[in-house]
């Protein structure tokens, strides 16, 4: 049995909470931060995918439907991405996961265990550097359906963070695009109980997207693996060939944090199954 990403989310909240008497969060409480506001632009020229992503991304040996982008982001973009999430919990604060429930943490900073997370739920919200993202991931990926991204997931970690085994659930299409930024990581695909396939682990380096939908959507969990070191191992499907490379990686130890932006099309309630 799998967790989904949603249930995932309430999970850690209730951990946080627990021992703790409920507490009702009123939205337009003054004590609760303001939402995050307005994100700079960025030259979208400098997010490139190819043409033929589908064929020169995919990722070899992996479960159907996973795809690599590298360097989908110009150093420029991220820079800007990342200054203004770091600026933004500056300005507005991360709310305690105790004083938060599912509602009122969209646009706002959820602090939980080793990370922080800002969801933004319908397109209305998005503004710069996210709409921009958004519109150029609907339109150059093609990733959900002929639908556009109307749900953008932003987590935050702690240098050592990571995130546990969890599937993105029905609320959305059956497709995911992420984008990591700021420091490396190593993301692992398993079988979920019931269904056959392997494990199989993939380096994500800063401006990378890594993309999937249909069986590593639905019969696999996906997670980010925790520590401040990059341990590559030999079922890692993008290992780098030359041992200078690798030697560097196994050296690495992340000590800023790391952000990733997640890109998803949430479905309306009655169509979620």
């Amino acid at each position: 049995m799998s967790i989904d990403f949603a249930a995932l989310l309430r999970e850690e909240l209730a951990q946080h909470v627990q021992g703790s008497e409920k507490v009702v969060v009123d939205t337009s409480n003054s004590s609760l931060p303001p939402k995050v506001g307005s994100m700079r632009d960025v030259n979208t020229e400098e997010v490139r995918f190819p043409s033929d992503w589908r064929v020169s991304c995919k990722v070899e040996g992996a479960v159907e439907c996973v795809w690599l982008i590298e360097n989908a982001l110009s150093e420029g973009c991220e820079r800007v991405i990342v200054d203004d999430l770091r600026q933004s919990q500056c300005e507005s604060g991360p709310v305690s996961s105790k004083v938060c429930d599912e509602v009122s943490s969209s646009g706002r900073w959820v602090s939980l265990k080793d990370r922080r997370v800002l969801k933004w739920d319908r397109e209305p919200q998005f503004s710069g550097w996210a709409s921009q993202l958004a519109a150029c991931f609907s339109r150059d990926l093609s990733t959900w359906q002929g639908s556009a991204c109307n749900h953008i997931l932003v987590n935050w970690y702690d240098a050592d963070g990571g995130i546990l085994p969890h599937t993105d659930g029905p609320a959305y299409l059956a497709a995911t695009a992420t984008v990591s930024l700021s420091e490396p990581a190593i993301m692992r695909f398993s079988p979920r109980l019931g269904f056959e396939g392997k494990t199989f682990d993939l380096l994500l380096r800063p401006r990378a997207v890594v993309v999937f939908s249909h069986e590593a959507y639905s019969t696999h969990t996906h997670e980010i693996l925790p520590g401040s070191a990059i341990t590559i191992s030999e079922s890692c499907l993008n290992r780098p060939d030359a041992a200078e490379d690798l030697a560097r990686l196994h050296e690495h130890r992340r000590v800023q944090n790391r952000a990733s932006l997640t890109f998803r099309h949430c479905l309306p309630e009655p169509a979620r199954v």
